[in-house]
């Protein structure tokens, strides 16, 4: 890893790992590494993808986003966090799962996930975003939560891609009590292709809304509306 980081002045740290039961220890592990090659080797700013998190009581995979992104910042190195609500567009994992559920499930038995808080954004505005932190006036750390110009609830999100796949809106089903997050002895037993969709569905039991305008203050982009990030996605 040092030499890669030979004669970089900035480095993107996007890396991250739902496809095994320990995955919290693997990013730990590598993200402390890259924090400590990129502190030897003289970085002067570091850019990490991570997601919005409120309060302590947090799923594995929102747990160990804010860790990563903690193990960043206590390099040393000039560090923005860019914190998203879920992104829409190919490529992302949260959007593959609503569109999963949409296709296949004309019920949706959910938890109380489905009046979460969401912000969701384009993965072209997570992009620009991102390159835009290159040059981002930076005094020690910062870190920013972003998200599309809509707050809504999953329910909302979960319709609105419905509408666009052509499939009857989603009846929801909620049990009582409500279905629980995934169980650590259940991960562990599943196949590597079946935990990214179960860590992800844990996650969305917590609000992803922005909160601080920072990055709005902070960045020109404006970004756009839910209707507008999937127009981009169907063009």
């Amino acid at each position: 890893m040092l030499q890669a980081l030979d004669g970089v002045e900035a480095a993107y740290y996007l890396v991250h790992g739902l496809d095994s039961a320990d995955f919290e220890a693997q990013e730990r592990k590598a993200a402390r590494e890259f924090a400590a090659a990129a502190r030897e080797r003289g970085l002067t700013r570091l850019i990490y993808l991570g997601g919005i998190v409120h309060g302590d009581d947090l799923s594995p995979h929102l747990r160990s986003r804010r860790e990563v992104g903690e193990i960043l910042r206590a390099s040393g190195v000039p560090t923005v966090e860019l914190r998203a609500s879920i992104v829409i567009g190919d490529g992302s994992a949260s959007y593959e799962l609503v569109k999963t559920m949409v296709r296949y499930l004309p019920t949706v038995v959910a938890p109380d996930w489905l009046d979460h808080l969401a912000q969701p954004i384009a993965v072209d505005d997570v992009v620009e975003y991102l390159i835009a932190a290159l040059v981002v006036p930076l005094d020690g750390d910062a870190t920013y939560e972003i998200g599309g110009a809509e707050r809504m609830r999953y329910r909302d999100l979960v319709n609105e891609v419905a509408r666009r796949l052509d499939r009857p809106e989603r009846r929801f089903t909620l049990p009582t009590p409500p279905v629980p997050a995934v169980p650590a002895q259940l991960a562990s037993l599943l196949p590597d292709d079946m935990l990214v969709p179960l860590h992800l569905l844990e996650s969305l039991r917590y609000d992803s809304d922005v909160r601080d305008d920072a990055a709005l203050r902070d960045f020109e982009l404006r970004p756009l509306g839910l209707a507008a990030a999937l127009d981009a996605v169907d063009g």
